[in-house]
């Protein structure tokens, strides 16, 4: 899959660049240079009101507004966004009932997905238990919750924006096994 980005600006940081994204990618660079920004204008969160946008040989002009609304549906579609400001967990509900709800959200059967939820938990030994509510769990343990919802969407692509603040060792190898075994693409 290619993404190309021209001519786009936001404030002080001008984007032009080619990403291909393969089953896992990643994109670095030093801090300011517009990394986060173009997984923000990716996922559809942010769209600056310039440049071009090319995705899979489909070009949207980011200055017209139908050619924007056509990519907010692709991204809606095909695209999920994760980073540490995004943690969209209700605090006075159960992890399971959190669960069952972001699956909802995505159009995802709870059933199919219970089993693999389960093991993805136990991969990364999340000690709670479901019954457990969300502003009783830890920080951590919250980030690796909404990683494991994100990779059960199986969205044609997950963009993660610093994905492993925060996690300790051992919860960063299960974070590269669980994506290596994922089918959606991952940056």
């Amino acid at each position: 899959m290619q993404i190309e980005l021209k001519n786009i600006k936001i404030g002080r940081i001008n984007i032009n660049e080619k990403i291909k994204i393969n089953n896992i990618s990643c994109i670095a660079g030093e801090n300011g240079v517009g990394k986060s920004s173009i997984l923000r204008i990716l996922s559809g969160i942010y769209l600056p009101s310039n440049g071009l946008l090319s995705v899979d040989k489909n070009i949207y002009d980011l200055s017209k507004d139908k050619d924007k609304e056509k990519y907010l549906k692709y991204s809606r579609e095909n695209i999920l966004y994760f980073d540490d400001d995004n943690i969209f967990l209700n605090d006075n509900t159960t992890l399971e009932q959190n669960f069952k709800y972001f699956l909802l959200l995505n159009n995802i059967n709870y059933k199919n997905k219970r089993e693999k939820f389960l093991k993805m938990f136990e991969c990364f030994n999340i000690k709670d238990s479901l019954a457990t509510e969300i502003k009783h769990i830890s920080s951590g343990t919250r980030k690796k919750i909404v990683i494991i919802l994100m990779l059960l969407t199986e969205k044609n692509i997950i963009l993660f924006d610093e994905p492993l603040n925060h996690l300790d060792k051992g919860a960063k190898e299960v974070f590269f096994e669980l994506i290596k075994e994922s089918k959606s693409k991952i940056l």
